[in-house]
């Protein structure tokens, strides 16, 4: 038989859960919505109001890594498409401190560093980008390193640094003949 105790809990727990999926179906929303706003103060509102929704879930779990660390990264993401670069790298470098092995630390380095990418902020994305590069070059992964150095060499080239870009596009070409 289950108690009144265990009973309250199993409430208790539905209604975090509730809190929970409520919250983050209002961070989503407030977020896909901000990306297809063109007014920039209503944009900036629906985003506000994103940010607000994860950091109250981020409060709520504090177990569960791999939630915590996308939720952490949902949360840097609005920060990038605010322009707030500066609020985001500290939270990207967060949850790639969490993970475990330097796959994964590339992993999410590479991603940051294309989400910088998209957004026009060119120096963060090749900062991260370089930092993915040695990794896998560590690890001798030819197939990451040729779209790292793809991805290099465009950004290099949006820059106008025509000699990076061709640095990095010759690599490419290198690592290219390796896989085959």
């Amino acid at each position: 038989p289950i108690s009144m105790s265990k009973c309250d809990v199993i409430i208790k727990a539905t209604e975090e859960y509730k809190k929970r999926y409520a919250l983050y179906a209002i961070a989503t929303l407030s977020e896909k919505m901000g990306n297809k706003e063109k007014e920039k103060p209503r944009r900036d509102s629906l985003y506000a109001l994103a940010l607000d929704s994860y950091s109250i879930i981020l409060e709520m779990d504090q177990k569960g890594e791999n939630f915590l660390d996308n939720q952490i990264i949902n949360v840097a993401d609005i920060y990038v498409k605010l322009d707030q670069f500066e609020k985001a790298a500290p939270l990207y470098n967060k949850v790639i401190e969490n993970k475990r092995s330097q796959s994964e630390k590339a992993m999410v380095m590479t991603e940051v560093a294309k989400k910088y990418e998209k957004q026009g902020s060119y120096d963060n994305a090749i900062g991260y980008g370089l930092k993915a590069f040695a990794i896998y070059e560590k690890q001798k992964d030819y197939n990451e390193l040729v779209s790292l150095c793809s991805f290099l060499s465009k950004i290099y080239y949006t820059k106008d640094n025509n000699q990076k870009a061709e640095e990095y596009a010759k690599k490419m070409e290198e690592y290219e003949k390796k896989i085959k």
